[in-house]
Formats: structure tokens, sequence, C-alpha cells
């Protein structure tokens, strides 16, 4: 695999990993009120 393609898996992973948090704080939220 070249570098240039484990970067861009990292960063699909990172935005995977956003994107779960948003839905998490999201509920959260929902829940709370």
């Amino acid at each position: 695999m070249s570098d240039q393609e484990s970067l861009l898996l990292m960063y699909g992973w990172i935005v995977l990993a956003v994107l779960n948090l948003i839905l998490i704080a999201v509920a959260f939220l929902q829940y709370a009120e």
C-alpha cells in the first residue's frame, strides 16, 4: 500500500470517528431534553 493510500485510509477513519461523535452528541442532546 502506498503512502497516499494509507493517508487516505487514516483520514477515512477520522471522518467516521467524527461522524460517530456527532451522532452520539445529537442523540444525547435529544435524550436530555
